[in-house]
C-alpha cells in the first residue's frame, strides 16, 4: 500500500541487498494489489531467475487467485494462470525451494505457497508448483500451524 493506502502495482529492485532501490516500473501490467505474494526463483545453476507475484487483494476488497512471472528483473510482465486452483487469498507466503535435478547436477527450485486469509477465513493449506507457477498441487490441506 502507498501513502495513499491504496494497492500499487510498482515494481522496485535493489542492486545491493536492500540498502539501495532504483524503480523499475511505475505500472506493471498485473493488477494493483496489496498483501500478495513475491519471490524469486532459481531456474537452473546457470543462476538464471524469474520473478513471481501471487494472488493478493485488489481494489475493491477483490481477492486474487493469479500468478504473474517476469523473466527480466522485473521490466515486464507474463500472466501465468488466472483462476488457479489454490482460493484467492492475501496474505500468504510464497517461498522458493530446492529441487534435486533429475540429471544430477545443480536443479532448479520449486515455489509453495502458504496459508493466507480468504474471503472465508484463515487457511493452513499449502501448494506446490513445479513449474515456475503454472500448475499448483496441493501438498497439504490442513498444517499443524493452523492451530
Amino acid at each position: 500500500l502507498g501513502t495513499s493506502k491504496e494497492p500499487l502495482n510498482d515494481v522496485w529492485r535493489s542492486p545491493d541487498g536492500g540498502s539501495a532501490w532504483e524503480l523499475v516500473s511505475e505500472a506493471a501490467s498485473w493488477p494493483a494489489r496489496a498483501w500478495a505474494g513475491a519471490t524469486s526463483l532459481n531456474l537452473d545453476a546457470s543462476g538464471s531467475k524469474t520473478v513471481l507475484v501471487l494472488g493478493g487483494l485488489a481494489h475493491g476488497e477483490c481477492l486474487l487467485d493469479d500468478v504473474w512471472r517476469s523473466d527480466d528483473q522485473g521490466a515486464t510482465w507474463d500472466l501465468v494462470i488466472d483462476g488457479t486452483p489454490w482460493v484467492a487469498r492475501r496474505g500468504h507466503a510464497v517461498v522458493a525451494v530446492a529441487e534435486p535435478s533429475k540429471s544430477g547436477g545443480g536443479g532448479g527450485e520449486a515455489l509453495l505457497l502458504l496459508g493466507g486469509l480468504s474471503a472465508a477465513g484463515p487457511l493452513a493449506e499449502v501448494w506446490c508448483s513445479h513449474d515456475r507457477g503454472t500448475s499448483w498441487e496441493r501438498l497439504i490441506e490442513e498444517a499443524q500451524w493452523a492451530a
